[in-house]
């Protein structure tokens, strides 16, 4: 999973043997499904089971590498870089028999759009290209012919001398124009340009920051704490999980999974039946949350 990028129906078939032991306890019963696959795969204080999708395990491993390609000085990484890597710097665009750098080359676009440069001598960084001085490059900020592009390249380091910056006044003010201003950013010389990840306190990468920069995010939810009460049974916490999801097989929810008949709460007869009537609005069950506080408060 850490060097090649899983093919769809591999994912799919794997995750589908894992839905199954969770909803039935076998991995061959299929069982119907009351919550998605991708809200069971969100962290636990945003209200689901924290389960890794397989999906973004595998995209945050190739990212892992892809990390290595752009920052490593090991063999491996001169190799790849020597194969499919232009003169210029920028990744090759044309198709190369490999095994590995079809998802690879996905993983290091990602892990570019996620990291940014700590400049020193400006000697690696790309002037257009890269994120020096802000959180986007100047070849996004810049409305331009496309096709203008295969001409400009140039290095951060035209603009640096021996006391720091060197920027003509004109190319400070175009820098200005898209949120750049060189007085707010440190330039030491006689330090090597390093590649830093945004989503870390000290620039480091890391598997789990990259898994949660990639994943789509939910707000955390209030009734999580309980999910961790030692005091209830395994079942209870399933329940209560099953409740804070609105998934119960109440009659309301039949209902919206297409099943027609009229609906009565079993407790009072007067109601339709719903989660926020049977466990909070019915006259049967208010009165023993009001004697709860009755008693707490006392």
């Amino acid at each position: 999973m850490a060097i090649y990028k899983w093919p769809r129906a591999s994912i799919k078939e794997v995750e589908q043997i894992i839905r199954n032991f969770l909803w039935s306890g076998d991995p061959s019963v299929r069982k119907l499904v009351t919550v998605s696959w991708d809200k069971v795969c969100k962290p636990e204080e945003e209200g689901n089971l924290g389960i890794l999708s397989l999906k973004y395990i595998n995209m945050a491993l190739m990212m892992k590498m892809g990390w290595g390609f752009l920052t490593s000085e090991e063999s491996w990484a001169d190799f790849f870089s020597a194969k499919f890597t232009k003169k210029n710097g920028e990744t090759i665009n044309y198709f190369k028999p490999s095994s590995i750098w079809n998802g690879l080359k996905g993983a290091i676009m990602t892990v570019e759009n996620n990291s940014r440069w700590l400049i020193g001598n400006g000697h690696n960084i790309d002037f257009w290209r890269d994120c020096w001085g802000a959180d986007y490059s100047l070849i996004e900020a810049v409305s331009v012919d496309p096709k203008i592009w295969r001409y400009l390249y140039v290095k951060l380091g035209s603009i640096i001398d021996h006391s720091g910056w060197c920027a003509p006044p004109m190319v400070a003010d175009f820098l200005a124009e898209h949120g750049i201003d060189l007085r707010n950013l440190e330039v030491n010389r006689n330090l090597i340009d390093k590649r830093v990840w945004r989503h870390h306190t000290q620039g480091t990468f890391t598997v789990r920051c990259a898994l949660d920069a990639i994943r789509s995010k939910n707000p955390k939810v209030w009734w999580n704490k309980f999910m961790h009460c030692q005091a209830l049974y395994p079942m209870s916490k399933s329940f209560l999980w099953r409740v804070g999801q609105n998934v119960l097989a109440t009659e309301d929810n039949l209902r919206r999974r297409g099943l027609s008949f009229p609906s009565r709460c079993s407790l009072c007869h007067i109601h339709s039946e719903s989660i926020h009537h049977l466990l909070r609005d019915c006259g049967i069950v208010a009165p023993l949350w009001l004697g709860q506080k009755t008693r707490n408060d006392n």
